[in-house]
């Protein structure tokens, strides 16, 4: 009994010690806290279906933002993405609802490339494991089959 508390109390404090709880970094030079001051605004149309895209900065290579695509003949996707930016690709985690039925959120991966002013989703093939679904690896991602071409516009507020 003596020996299992020797082993657990201080396990126990070390856990409580590492964890402020916080969650945010406080360094003045961690750049993952610093966001900028304007959403960037997108806007995609191909054929009958449009996509609005808001990514917003949160240092040198984290991202969120919200997307919305309404499609003509099915349901909306709307939702939120978190990810980050490596080189001239945007890669997310995107939790969206279909349509009105909000009780179910589903959640796919995102892959954008960045040119000029531009960005272009990327189709790739999705693996899930575990309930998390990802790009598999070792099988390049095609911005070339992307249907939605987003154009920057105006933030709406």
């Amino acid at each position: 009994m003596k020996f299992s508390l020797l082993i657990y109390v201080p396990l126990a404090l070390f856990f409580f010690t590492a964890c402020d709880g916080s969650g945010k970094k406080t360094s003045e030079n961690d750049n993952d806290t610093i966001s900028t001051a304007k959403p960037e605004c997108y806007i995609a149309v191909y054929e009958k279906d449009t996509a609005y895209l808001n990514i917003k900065t949160l240092g040198r290579e984290k991202i969120e933002g919200d997307l919305l695509i309404q499609f003509w003949n099915n349901p909306n996707n709307d939702g939120k993405f978190t990810g980050r930016r490596s080189g001239d690709t945007l890669f997310a985690d995107y939790s969206y609802t279909v349509g009105t039925y909000k009780e179910r959120i589903n959640k796919n991966p995102l892959a954008f490339l960045m040119k000029g002013d531009s960005l272009i989703l990327g189709v790739g093939e999705i693996e899930t494991k575990m309930g998390r679904s990802y790009f598999k690896p070792g099988v390049p991602i095609n911005f070339d089959r992307g249907r939605f071409r987003f154009s920057r516009t105006e933030c709406k507020d």
